[in-house]
């Protein structure tokens, strides 16, 4: 897969350089933003990133939890059984809390390892990037699995301070 990596000094810049990218039949969701600034990507025209899916992934891990933490607790007690003066075998005071123990190391260990997977913090090849987009420059990276449009991408951020490609 082929990448172009442009770097632009304005947003006003990067939204003609997406709509150029637009008009040369790039799809929107090829091409990603990279700023120390919170620009929302539908304001350049691009895509908003959906984390929906974590969120449910989250509750679903915190439910298994829970049901993880009721039959580690409970299942215990009712393997290893040790009846004391009428009290129940299983106490779900006891249960309670290590039902809510498994519940958030269930939820918090799928947020953690979900936000790196969703968010692209585990990346397996190098991605573009620039020490001066800390400084406040916007980079632009275009992902293409053609790599003879590559020459269209450059052509389109052509008010770039620098476009190269990134293989």
């Amino acid at each position: 897969m082929a990448r172009v990596f442009g770097l632009f000094k304005e947003f006003d810049e990067v939204v003609g350089a997406v709509d150029a990218l637009k008009a040369a039949n790039f799809d929107v969701a090829d091409i990603d933003m990279l700023s120390s600034m919170p620009y929302p990507p539908h304001t350049a025209g691009l895509k908003e990133t959906s984390t929906d899916n974590q969120a449910w992934l989250s509750t679903g891990m915190g439910a298994l939890g829970t049901l993880f933490g009721f039959l580690l607790a409970g299942g215990t007690a009712w393997l290893y059984q040790l009846p004391t003066g009428g009290k129940p075998i299983i106490a779900m005071p006891t249960v309670a809390v290590i039902m809510y123990e498994t519940t958030m190391l269930f939820a918090i260990w799928t947020a953690f390892f979900g936000a790196l997977i969703f968010f692209k913090g585990w990346r397996s090849k190098r991605a573009p990037y620039d020490e001066r987009i800390a400084m406040g420059a916007i980079g632009l990276v275009v992902s293409m699995a053609d790599a003879g449009r590559a020459g269209a991408a450059e052509t389109a951020m052509a008010g770039a301070m620098e476009v190269k490609r990134w293989d």
